[in-house]
């Protein structure tokens, strides 16, 4: 998709009369990426006041094309509806129980079309406008670029870590799983700073049972205006995951879900981390894949840590001058077998994470 055919879209015309200008001659206007229900572009924001400096603001945007997920002309899809309602979930209780949520979780704002699409049972906007801010790259990308430099280090692992496990905090307390969380769902700047994102395959806990889209509006929200969704079948709907993320207890037919499955998830990216730094394939596909994961012991999960952790015996573990030597790494080491527990009761909770040693150890 080049700049070109984004500047000359329908949609593109309709959000410069929001007040969003793709501008073919500004290089930071651009085409980002393409999700599974969208087209992602970096566009200038004209609706904020100019700076002293004048310089211009950029923003995000994901344009989703209605006409191109209606099923039966019905619904306007039920992972767009788990995301919409999922972060005005986040909006309206973060500043209750996770006022830091800004820094972790990415937030978006919402605009629906003018241009009406009228499809069987479905009449209301042909294009949804998610905005966000920009960012440099996902998080597997980042961590390729900082393998390449040699700059992927154990405090460039622990920062990462620690901000991803902060996000999951914030989930956390709202009652939360994001249950597809992985580096290509985690955005992040040149200096390192992250957010998680797409909440398209969440589930929220409602009175100790995760629902789905429409029951979650059922418990969520008392307002109608707030709710306005048409979704049918909810019982029903399927939970997205990435098979080699997914936590042992979601091996079954049950998809039983819980905070912990996202920790496990955290635990899987930590280690495609310390592959990475080592110059090990990062992506763990076969050991970690859903298929294989049901025959395992837990010895035979604190033996891959361990061995993954044996090549990494040329990174330097510093805390200033000081080096900390083997210390720190059986640290990481407990660290992970904590958060890779497959008995998801024995797992770290969020929080417990954050109290970990090793988030502390090697702090400079």
């Amino acid at each position: 998709m080049s700049k070109y055919n984004i500047h000359n879209s329908e949609y593109s015309n309709e959000l410069k009369e929001f007040g969003y200008e793709f501008d073919i001659t500004d290089n930071k206007c651009k085409y980002l990426g393409k999700g599974s229900y969208g087209i992602v572009g970096s566009y200038i924001d004209n609706n904020l006041k100019k700076t002293r400096s004048n310089s211009k603001r950029y923003v995000a945007i994901k344009t989703i094309d209605i006409s191109n997920i209606v099923k039966d002309g019905s619904s306007i899809g039920k992972d767009v509806d788990r995301e919409i309602i999922i972060s005005a979930i986040i909006k309206k209780q973060a500043n209750k129980k996770c006022k830091s949520y800004k820094r972790f979780l990415l937030n978006y704002n919402y605009i629906e079309g003018k241009k009406k699409l009228n499809v069987g049972k479905y009449n209301g906007p042909k294009y949804l406008y998610m905005i966000s801010e920009v960012f440099d790259s996902d998080l597997m990308q980042f961590l390729k670029d900082m393998r390449n430099d040699g700059k992927l280090n154990l405090s460039v692992m622990q920062s990462l870590m620690f901000q991803i496990v902060k996000g999951l905090s914030c989930l956390e307390k709202l009652g939360i799983i994001h249950y597809d969380l992985k580096p290509e769902n985690i955005l992040i700047n040149n200096d390192g700073v992250l957010k998680i994102m797409d909440f398209g395959g969440s589930g929220y806990n409602c009175g100790g049972e995760i629902k789905s889209s429409c029951e979650r509006n059922k418990c969520t929200f008392k307002d109608k205006k707030s709710s306005k969704r048409d979704c049918e079948d909810s019982d029903k709907e399927p939970f997205i995951y990435t098979s080699y993320y997914i936590a042992p207890e979601n091996v079954t037919e049950e998809y039983p879900l819980t905070t912990k499955n996202d920790i496990w998830a955290s635990g899987i990216i930590l280690l495609e981390m310390i592959r990475l730094a080592s110059n090990t394939e990062g992506r763990l596909y076969d050991f970690f894949h859903k298929d294989e994961l049901a025959y395992y012991e837990q010895k035979d999960i604190d033996y891959f840590i361990k061995r993954s952790l044996n090549r990494l015996e040329n990174i330097e573990c510093k805390k200033g001058k000081k080096d900390l030597g083997k210390e720190c790494f059986n640290k990481l080491e407990d660290l992970l077998k904590n958060m890779l527990k497959i008995n998801e009761n024995k797992r770290f909770t969020a929080e417990k994470t954050l109290e970990h040693i090793f988030f502390k150890y090697i702090y400079q």
